[in-house]
């Protein structure tokens, strides 16, 4: 499949089916897909912001804004830093190394847990 912007081919981005993930107003969280491992986390990444922060959901991803500049992998590396300390798990990158659009897998974590964690303390890393 080529995505409609810039003609990038996004065949090879991981596929997320609808999940069963229930937020705390009832509706389901689609940025969350739970897997026999733990969780993929879909991330929509914003390098060179003012702030390392979470920013609550933006379509069907959560907003994750960190300082670093998207080069050289070092906005990912952000991201991931940012997510780990937030979590307690480990965080790897699975998809979208180089898009805005991203992919994270959330080792032993349960989608609530994620949930809870992530949009229960949206705001800066120093809060």
């Amino acid at each position: 499949m080529v995505s409609h912007r810039k003609g990038k081919d996004t065949s090879s981005w991981p596929v997320l089916p609808p999940d069963r993930v229930r937020g705390q107003n009832g509706t389901v969280d689609r940025w969350l897909t739970p897997t026999p491992d733990g969780t993929l986390i879909r991330v929509w990444l914003v390098p060179g912001s003012s702030r390392d922060a979470i920013d609550g959901v933006h379509g069907d991803a959560i907003k994750v804004r960190v300082t670093a500049p998207p080069e050289r992998g070092r906005a990912n590396a952000a991201a991931v830093d940012l997510l780990e300390g937030r979590l307690g798990f480990p965080v790897r990158l699975v998809g979208g190394r180089s898009s805005r659009r991203k992919t994270f897998e959330v080792a032993g974590a349960p989608p609530s847990r994620i949930h809870a964690s992530l949009i229960g303390h949206s705001g800066s890393q120093g809060d």
